[in-house]
Formats: structure tokens, sequence, C-alpha cells
């Protein structure tokens, strides 16, 4: 018995954990759908608070009310009723009537309907003083369509969706829904289908369609195509979880546990009874969440868990008493009914008969005739159930004799059996054991598995970025030795000219003098010996100016080598004292190519002290910033540079500011994304801003970006005088 004992406290403990884990999914689940409202009620809500006048507070109020009579209704009734009240204090009729209008949806969907019709004869009577196009009119029949249905008036209710049809656009199904819904509640199943295959097709949103899908899906389980119902219950479920229509939602999960009761699957019943009682709590629906526990009562009566089943009843029972909800209290009674005659408790089943007897006739003038014939059926058969449960009553009286003297027999015949199920239990749970450590030794395989596997990921990734380094690197050297080959090449032009000057004039020299010996003692008349003496001093002036301009190249030459060193040198251990000045200017010599004749450079150096960094990568990160700016100016423009010390002394900063198109507000936090590129295919990698903020995120550093389109962008880089150690 022990035993016996500890195997049902392992399997009890087993299912409440399966339990508590599916409720917290569930809790979850619904908690991160719900912050997915829907787009038009914040727009609606910003609409309020920027709303000027009490005319635009209350047209905002009954369209929020619109929209939230699929996701909550204590919301929708909240936001109609304020419409109203501002519409009736200020005296605006039209905005009155839409409050009124969607105010009597959510009494209708609430189930009260006596302040539902007071609200739509009084929202009629202003409608009809009111200018109204046929769109308008559409939409209010189908609210006088629904409510009718809801009062179980089929007649009225399937004139107004008629003439909703009418008028309504294209694009309006809902109508084709209601007509749908009338003629599946007389039993017109293949009628009603038509309608909603048509309410589908003309769908352009996904509320729409899940709509025509859930209204599909219960006329299939209505004619008992549960494969079908199922299916098209599902793809509605998945529409109106993703748009955020709750309470579309509840009613399918509801549908769905019918149709897995009738398909006896237990398990899958109760898990979407549930989800609807979750949701149902959430949007403030009583009348839904009943429903749902009288479901969930069906569902523990069919699995043979009566105490579960009486719980769920009376919980049910306590709503339909709270809100007044007959029906709900019919059905919560008649599950108890059910319960106590399979028990075998006549008086308890005696009791719940008579309060299903009181809450039906309650309930008769609201249900049709086909709902009442329902319930009197499966009433009949039920009592006939219970006439027979009082006679076997009457026949096990008359046999208990008997049974006291097998009482022995059933007690030898009961050890045996616990003596066999123990041992059953026992080898099934050194087969479980068995079981369980495999799959634990194959789970701690794929583990392992699973970490080499990141590991190496992990290398791979960091090799790949060492590379994608290295290849930008390369491309801003790559720029860099452009720039210093163009740059020296006008020097170089100015030496090689002046030297192939000066080797002329050597030769026209050497000419000059031998002539001159040849031709000492001629006779040189006043005129000639002038005009030498002119073509001497111009010889001589030209000689000069070719000198200058052989010095002057060579000195630009130096210079450019001079930049290259120090914008290229890197000191053995990475860091060294740099003058970041130095560096720029070595940069802006590296870009002169670009940069003359388009670009004014405009400096504003205020001393900064030596900066201990990588002169190499600061270098790198100059030439990345410095050639977009360039790039930035299409035509002509200025770039500003500016150095100077933070307040607190201990770090330095660079401002680059070009006159540029800008950068465009929607991209400027993603500039410093790798491969994030503007620029066309071809024209760049996407890494160099990347890369500039990796490096100077390394010295413990910053790069702050501000931009306006047509006027330009400014990038400030900071960074520590001292390296701070890592």
């Amino acid at each position: 018995m022990e035993l016996l004992g500890q195997f049902y406290n392992f399997n009890h403990m087993r299912k409440l954990s399966r339990g508590i884990l599916f409720l917290i999914l569930l809790e979850g689940t619904f908690v991160l759908k719900s912050f997915s409202q829907n787009y038009s009620i914040v727009l609606l809500k910003k609409e309020v608070r920027r709303s000027k006048t009490e005319a635009e507070k209350a047209t905002a109020y009954w369209k929020l009310s619109r929209d939230y009579v699929r996701v909550r209704y204590d919301s929708a009734l909240w936001y109609g009723t304020e419409a109203v009240r501002i519409a009736r204090k200020n005296n605006i009729p039209e905005a009155l009537a839409w409050g009124l209008l969607y105010t009597a949806n959510v009494y209708q969907q609430q189930g009260n309907l006596r302040l539902c019709f007071a609200n739509i004869e009084e929202a009629r009577n202003l409608f009809c003083k009111l200018k109204i196009s046929n769109p308008e009119w559409a939409e209010i029949y189908t609210v006088f369509g629904a409510s009718f249905y809801a009062a179980n008036d089929n007649d009225s209710s399937l004139h107004y969706f008629i003439k909703a049809k009418e008028l309504a656009d294209i694009q309006q199904v809902n109508p084709l829904i209601g007509i749908g819904h009338v003629y599946m509640r007389t039993g017109l199943y293949d009628t009603a289908i038509l309608f909603y295959k048509k309410a589908y097709a003309l769908s352009k949103d996904e509320k729409s369609k899940a709509r025509a899908f859930a209204s599909a899906g219960q006329a299939f389980k209505e004619i008992n195509k549960l494969d079908t119902a199922v299916y098209l219950l599902k793809k509605g479920r998945l529409l109106s979880g993703k748009i955020g229509t709750w309470i579309l939602t509840e009613h399918i999960n509801r549908a769905l546990a019918e149709v897995y009761l009738n398909l006896y699957d237990m398990q899958e019943a109760k898990k979407f009874a549930l989800e609807a009682i979750k949701i149902s709590e959430s949007v403030g629906s009583a009348q839904n969440q009943a429903n749902g526990y009288n479901i969930l009562a069906k569902i523990a009566f069919e699995d043979g868990n009566y105490g579960e089943c009486i719980k769920q009843s009376e919980r049910a029972r306590e709503i339909g008493k709270k809100e007044k909800l007959e029906y709900v209290i019919a059905n919560a009674c008649f599950n108890l009914f059910k319960t106590s005659l399979v028990m075998g408790n006549m008086a308890e089943a005696t009791k719940y008969e008579n309060q299903f007897k009181s809450a039906n006739e309650a309930e008769s003038e609201k249900e049709n005739g086909e709902s009442v014939i329902h319930y009197q059926i499966r009433y009949g058969a039920l009592k006939k159930q219970k006439e027979n449960f009082e006679l076997k009553n009457t026949q096990l009286k008359n046999e208990a004799v008997i049974s006291r003297q097998q009482t022995v027999t059933v007690v030898i015949g009961g050890a045996l059996l616990i003596a066999v199920l123990t041992a059953i239990f026992m080898y099934r749970m050194y087969i479980l054991n068995n079981r369980n450590a495999e799959t634990l030794k194959k789970k701690n395989g794929e583990i392992e598995k699973q970490n080499t596997l990141i590991a190496n990921a992990l290398k791979d990734r960091e090799a790949a970025q060492a590379i994608l380094v290295h290849s930008e690197k390369m491309a801003s050297l790559g720029q860099l030795m452009a720039g210093i080959a163009h740059e020296l090449n006008n020097p170089i032009t100015f030496i090689s000219a002046g030297a192939l000057a000066l080797k002329s004039n050597l030769s026209e020299i050497k000419e000059h003098f031998h002539s001159s010996n040849k031709d000492s003692e001629a006779r040189i008349d006043n005129k000639s010996a002038d005009e030498n003496g002119k073509l001497g001093d111009e010889f001589w002036q030209e000689n000069e100016g070719l000198i200058k301009a052989v010095l002057v190249g060579a000195e630009r030459t130096t210079k450019i080598v001079n930049s290259l060193r120090t914008f290229s040198y890197e000191a053995p251990d990475g860091l060294q004292l740099a003058d970041l000045i130095e560096c720029l200017e070595a940069t802006l010599i590296m870009l002169q190519s670009e940069i003359k004749n388009r670009i004014e450079i405009s400096k504003d150096y205020r001393p900064i002290p030596l900066v201990e960094c990588n002169i190499g990568e600061i270098g790198q990160v100059f030439m990345n910033i410095i050639s977009n700016a360039v790039q930035a100016i299409i035509d002509k423009g200025n770039i500003t540079i500016a150095t100077g010390l933070t307040i607190d002394k201990h770090t330095v900063f660079i401002s680059i500011r070009d006159s540029g198109i800008g950068i465009p507000e929607h991209i400027i936090n993603r500039i410093f994304d790798p491969f994030f590129t503007t620029k066309p295919i071809g024209k760049g990698t996407g890494l160099g801003l990347s890369i500039s903020y990796k490096l100077i995120e390394k010295h413990h550093g910053s790069i702050e970006v501000h931009s306006s389109l047509d006027k330009g962008t400014e990038f400030i880089i900071k960074i520590p005088v001292k390296k701070v150690s890592d």
C-alpha cells in the first residue's frame, strides 16, 4: 500500500508540474502578445492627447470604443461612455450617436440586451437627423443586426445585415459574416458556409480573414466535419493572435476546446479552454469566463474527473448568478446534475435538476426554439438515466447481503492485485531509470558537441574580424599610397623640368664659351654688345628661377615624405607620445589631391599636450573621417578642424566638421555598424567608421556625431591624454 501511495504521489506531482508549466507558458505568451496592441488604438490615444476641442476628444473616444470592442470590453465600454458623456454635455449630436452605437455594441457582447437596445433606439433617432453616408449606414446596420442576433430575433437580424450588405462597399465583410451566422443558427449550414467563403474572398485585412476562418470553422463543427473545423479555427486563431484581437481569439479557443472535446482529445481541449479563460479574464468578460469554466467542467466530466467537474461548474454558476446570466446558470446546473447522477447522489441531482429547470425557464424568453428543444432532449435523456439509477439503487440494496459475503474474497483479490501492481510498478521504474540514464548521457554528448561547435564558431568569427580589419586597413593604405603618388608627381615634375632646362642652358653656355674664344678678336659694334649684355642678364635670371623651382619641388617632396613617415610610424610596443595636430596635418597632406581647388580647410588648433596612443591607428581614424567629409561635399565647400582640451584637462578632443550633404536621421544610429554604407555598390565597404569606432574605443575614447541634412556633419573624437590600463 505504501508503494502504491508513492506511485500515486509521483504521478500526481508530475501532472501538477506539467499543469504549472503550461500556465506559466500561457501567461508569458499572452503578456508578450499584449504588447503588440492594434496600431490604430495607439494613434487614437495620441489623437486624444492632441485634441484641442471637446468635439475632437469625443470623436476620438467613440473610435477607441469601436476598436477596443474586439480587444477589451471594459476599455471599450469606458471610452464609449466617455464619448456619450462629453457629447451630451457639449451638444455634439454626431459624436453622441456614434458613442451610443458602440456602447450598445459592448452591452450586446456582454449580454446586457436591455441597455443595448435602449442605446440603439436613441442612436437610431439621432442618425436619422444627421447626414450619414452609405458605408456609415452599413456599419450602423451591422451593429443593429448583431444586436438583434444576440436577442434571437433572426428575422430582424437578417433584415439589417442584408441592408448593410446592400449599402456597404466591397471591402466590408461584416454583413456577410452576420448573414452566415443567421443561416447557421437556423440550420442552413451549407448556405452559411457559402457566405463565409464570400466574406473571406472579399477580405482585405487580417482581422476580416480571421473572423471568416473562425465562422467557417464553427459551421463545420456543427455539421461534424471536425478535422476541417480544427484547420479553419487554427488559421483564424493564428491571424487573430497576430493582430491582437483577443476577444475573437477567446471565442476561437472555446470553439477549439469544444471540437477537441468531440474528438475525445481531452488534453488539447483543456489547453484551449484554459487559454480562453485566461484571455476572458484579461479583457474583462465575465460571461466568456463563465462559458470557459462550463467547457472545463464538460471536459472533466468526459475525462471521469467528477470533482474537477463540480469545481468548474460551481465557478461558472457563481459568475452566472453575479452577472444574471441565466443560460450560464442553466449550463452549470446541467453539468452538476449529470455529475451527481453518475456519482449516485440522488439528492444533489434532484436539487440541480430543479435549479436547471428554473434557469432554463428564465432563459427561454431569450433562447430560440431549437436551443430549448436541444436542452429538453438532453434533459429527458438524463431524466431517464436518473430513473435507471434509482432502479439500480434498489437492486443494490437487495444485493447488499451478497456483497458482504463477498467482502473477504474481494480483500484477498485486492491484496493480490496490489502485489501485482507493485511488481509492475517496480519493473517500470527500473526501465524508466535506465531510459533516463541513457537519455541524460545522450544529452550530455549533444551539449559537448554544441560547446565544441560554439567554440569553433567563435574562433572563426575572431579570424574573420581580424581579416576584415586588415582588409579595411589595406584599403586605407591603398588610398594613402595613391595620394602620395599623385602628390609626389608634381614636385618630381618640377625637379625633372628644371634639371632639363639647366642642362640645355649649360649646353648653350658651353657653345657660347667656345664661340667666344674663336671670335674674341672679331669686331663687335655697340648695338650687338648691348644686346649681348641684355641676353646675359635674362639668361642668368632664368637659371635662378629654375634653381628655385628645383628647390621648391625638393622641399615639397621632403614634406610629403616626412608626413608619410609621421602617418605610418608605429612604436615597437604600439604606444607612443604623439602630436595629434601633426598627425592631422600629415593626413591633410595625404588627401591634398582630393582637397585642393575644391574644399577650403579651416583650422582652429588650440594647444593640446602629447597623447599616449598608437599613432598608426589614430592616423587611420583621421584618414577615414576626413575622407568621408571630403566625399560628403559634392561640389565645393569647407571642412573645419578644431582641437582642444576638455574641462577636466585629462582628455583631448578633435572636431571635424564639413558642409556636406549630411546624414538622414533614420540611419544616423547605424553608421558605425559593420558593412553599413550609403555609397553605391563597389564604392565603399561599410567598414571605415566601424573600425574607427573600435580603434577609438580601444584607446578608451569616444566618437560623437551630429548631423543635419544639407547642412553638414560633425564628428567629435575624444581621447584620454594618458592611456587607461586595460
